[in-house]
């Protein structure tokens, strides 16, 4: 029943969405439009806003652009380019269309959300855990988090994992008494963030779609600027980032991360001392305003003029 209504109700949505944008920007007369994903505009939508002189951009933050409906990877070819947060995405891309233009983009943080907090004693108290992951549910972390759980890293410890789909994808027996049912947005997850002990950065693993796994994901960049202790999965793309050992704790596989669970745990001081040396490396370096100026100096480069 639900599926049908969708079905039925989807088209109405996304030709009303459509109408709105182009009312919009026929009203406003912007120089261009920055779409974020955007998975419900569609190509026709783009084809008459270059018509009306908007150059046009795709800031995509996911691994696949495949996996998102079929109004996306036709909508994408119309863009002057493809801003994306993953080095392999664009050849996944190019595989399948033909794109105008494309550029990586990292991702980054953003100053006024993702910041120190003075938090109250009811917010640390709600909010903080010893261990916890802020992120939306995949099978590679349900499997990652199973093997930490069992094998008693975490005893005696609290332990908190908040996002989307742990209850619905998940369904283990093994993390449900650490779901919390409801995934932190705004200040409530950069306070989460700053205070537990460790964040468990774990990346999504490889999904539908895309040819490999991603290498560092937003929570790379949050978890610095709200002044929290990050444990992350190890990458070269991450150590170019941050200085492993310095600025960021590292760890590859289960066994590795149980290590350094129990291994930071215990170490205040060293959590501290990583945590202020993450914090500045990437305030402000890292922060979406910088990232934004990438975009815009791609803009001045190959599309102010129109061309």
């Amino acid at each position: 029943m639900a599926r049908g209504l969708h079905r039925l109700v989807y088209p109405i949505y996304v030709s009303a969405y459509n109408r709105a944008v182009l009312k919009l920007a026929y009203s406003i007369r912007p120089d261009m439009l920055i779409a974020y994903k955007a998975p419900h505009i569609t190509a026709r939508t783009l084809q008459k806003l270059r018509m009306s002189g908007v150059r046009l951009y795709n800031f995509y933050p996911d691994t696949s652009v495949f996996t998102h409906g079929s109004l996306l990877p036709k909508a994408l070819v119309e863009y002057d380019c493809v801003f994306y947060t993953k080095p392999f995405v664009d050849e996944d891309i190019r595989r399948r269309l033909k794109i105008r233009a494309s550029c990586f983009v990292p991702h980054g943080y953003d100053p006024e959300v993702h910041r120190r907090y003075d938090l109250t004693c009811n917010e640390a108290t709600r909010y903080g855990a010893d261990v916890v992951v802020l992120a939306t549910h995949t099978h590679h972390k349900q499997l990652i988090l199973e093997e930490l759980v069992r094998s008693g890293a975490l005893a005696g410890r609290s332990f908190k994992i908040w996002g989307n789909q742990w209850h619905t994808h998940g369904k283990s027996a093994v993390l449900e008494p650490y779901v919390q049912g409801v995934a932190l947005n705004g200040a409530a997850y950069s306070k989460a963030i700053q205070a537990s002990k460790v964040n468990v950065a774990l990346t999504s693993g490889v999904v539908a779609g895309a040819s490999q796994g991603d290498n560092t994901t937003t929570r790379t960049y949050e978890i610095p600027a709200c002044g929290g202790f990050m444990l992350h999965e190890r990458s070269d793309e991450l150590t170019k980032l941050f200085k492993e050992g310095i600025e960021v704790a590292c760890y590859q596989g289960t066994t590795e991360l149980v290590s350094k669970v129990k291994h930071y745990l215990d170490r205040k001081s060293e959590r501290a001392v990583i945590a202020d040396a993450a914090y500045r490396r990437a305030v402000p370096r890292y922060s979406y305003d910088e990232r934004m100026q990438l975009l815009l100096d791609w803009h001045a480069a190959n599309g102010a003029d129109g061309k």
